[in-house]
């Protein structure tokens, strides 16, 4: 007689409502990306339309280009994530750990990137307001201020999601039930 190992929960509907939310962030995320890749030399030249020179563009290139690309990755890592997870399948934990640390990463990387981008954007945006009305407030201490806080909030709400993740399948049970569907793939396998 074979020894019986522990009832462990096969779990619930949470991997179905979790996986449909991944898929639906990550598709949308996903095609944010290749539109903001494939649309990287229109966006260029409409910045150039604008007035903004080259130089500018050339010293901010790392968030120019970075940004969709990274963008790109990580929507694909949790439209992964998210299929897998509604498939139940043990791996789309560890994808989806691995999107939360790498998504929370990005978030604070691109935030400074994106206020200095802002800041040297200022100038042209206060310049273009003026020529319609010769009255126009100067926005730059507006802005300088408001600036930092429109990141701050930018990046709680990139991380929301990652931290959500992060939390959940750290749980000891959702553990417990991730690697349930582990056995239960390996006892199908040995039928």
């Amino acid at each position: 007689m074979e020894p019986r190992l522990p009832e462990i929960p096969e779990g619930g509907s949470w991997a179905k409502v979790i996986g449909i939310l991944g898929i639906v962030f990550g598709g949308g995320a996903l095609l944010l990306g290749v539109i903001g890749v494939v649309g990287q030399n229109f966006t260029l030249q409409q910045y150039e339309a604008m007035g903004i020179t080259k130089e500018v563009l050339a010293q901010h290139a790392l968030f120019l280009n970075a940004v969709p690309i990274v963008s790109l990755a990580l929507g694909f890592l949790l439209l992964l994530g998210g299929i897998l997870l509604v498939m139940k399948k043990p791996v789309s934990r560890t994808i989806l750990l691995i999107w939360a640390m790498l998504k929370i990463a990005f978030a604070l990387w691109q935030a400074p990137l994106a206020l200095a981008f802002q800041k040297d954007l200022m100038p042209l945006q206060q310049k273009m307001l003026a020529k319609g009305d010769a009255k126009t407030p100067d926005l730059s201490a507006i802005m300088e201020t408001m600036g930092p806080i429109f990141q701050i909030i930018s990046v709680l709400w990139l991380c929301a999601l990652p931290i959500f993740m992060l939390i959940w399948f750290m749980r000891a049970r959702i553990r417990m039930q991730v690697s349930g569907w582990a056995m239960a793939e390996q006892n199908a396998g040995n039928r």
